[in-house]
């Protein structure tokens, strides 16, 4: 459902169910990494590995969806 195309070391574009929706990326000269999702950057968060920052936008796909499909409890 989420993967990730690695364009170099430190970038990366996200891609929800086939379509390129955001990347991952760390700032020229930084150790840390963001997440960058759809329009909108996500608020000034700082991943301090690779590992978290895919996680984090993995997250972000997945809420899109079930906001999109009001995917609820009865």
């Amino acid at each position: 459902m989420v993967t990730f195309g690695k364009i170099h070391d430190e970038l990366y574009l996200g891609q929800c169910m086939g379509e390129t929706v955001g990347e991952v990326y760390r700032p020229m000269g930084t150790s840390f990494w963001r997440v960058r999702f759809g329009y909108n950057p996500s608020i000034d968060v700082k991943y301090v590995n690779l590992i978290d920052a895919k996680k984090a936008f993995e997250n972000m796909c997945l809420r899109s969806i079930e906001d999109e499909y009001e995917v609820g409890y009865d």
